[in-house]
C-alpha cells in the first residue's frame, strides 16, 4: 500500500498543505495524513504516528520533502529505523530519498552516522558548558524546578493580560524565564 505524510509548521507556510496532498494524491497514495504542526518531534504528532502504525511490510511511505518528515536528523532516524523494522520503504517526491534503491539506504546509513556525530559533538559542548557554568558559580540544575514553581502564577497573570516585564517584576524573576514559560505553555 502506498501511503502519503504531508505537514506545514504554519498556515502561511510557503510549500503549503495542500501542495503536498495535491502532489501525494497525484503520485497515487491510498491514503495521505496531514497535520500542521510546528518544530515537533515525531512522538508529539499524532497524523504521524497514526500514519506509522498503519503501516505494514511491503507498504510504502511517499513524502514531498524529507523535511516533512522531521527537522531532525536524529529524529528522521528514529523514524526511518521504525519504518525499516517494519519492512516499509520511504520515497521523497523531490528525489532526495528512496530506501528502496541501494543507494537510498546508504543515503539512511550516511544521514545515521552524521545523527550520532552531531550527538556526540552536543554531548561534549554540553559538557564544556557545564563545567564552564560550574567554575563561574553560575551552574543551577534546579531551574526548571523554579520555574514550575512559578508557572501557575505566570499563566494567570498572562490571563489577566500582564507584561512579561511586570509579571517578571512582581514574581522577582527574569523576563526570559516569564517569556520561556509561556513558550513552553504555547507549545503544551
Amino acid at each position: 500500500m502506498r501511503i502519503g505524510y504531508a505537514r506545514t509548521s504554519t498556515v502561511e507556510q510557503r510549500y503549503g498543505l495542500e501542495e503536498q496532498l495535491d502532489a501525494l494524491q497525484t503520485d497515487g497514495c491510498e491514503k495521505v495524513y496531514s497535520e500542521q504542526l510546528s518544530g515537533t518531534k515525531a512522538d508529539d504528532r499524532p497524523e504521524l504516528q497514526r500514519c506509522l502504525d498503519q503501516l505494514r511490510d511491503g507498504d510504502e511511505l511517499v513524502i514531498t520533502k524529507l523535511d516533512r518528515l522531521g527537522r531532525s536528523v536524529l529524529d528522521l532516524c528514529g523514524i526511518i529505523d521504525t519504518l525499516d523494522e517494519r519492512g516499509v520503504t520511504l520515497r521523497a517526491l523531490d528525489g532526495s530519498v528512496n530506501t528502496a534503491s541501494a543507494a537510498g539506504r546508504l543515503t539512511i546509513h550516511l544521514f545515521a552516522a552524521v545523527a550520532e556525530f552531531e550527538n556526540a559533538i552536543r554531548r561534549e559542548r554540553q559538557a564544556v558548558g557545564i563545567a564552564r557554568a560550574k567554575a563561574e558559580g553560575k551552574y543551577d540544575k534546579r531551574a526548571d524546578a523554579k520555574r514550575a514553581r512559578h508557572r501557575a502564577q505566570v499563566v494567570a497573570m498572562t490571563a489577566d493580560g500582564k507584561g512579561s516585564q511586570s509579571s517578571a517584576n512582581e514574581l522577582g524573576i527574569s523576563r526570559s524565564t516569564v517569556m520561556r514559560i509561556r513558550r513552553e505553555e504555547k507549545a503544551a
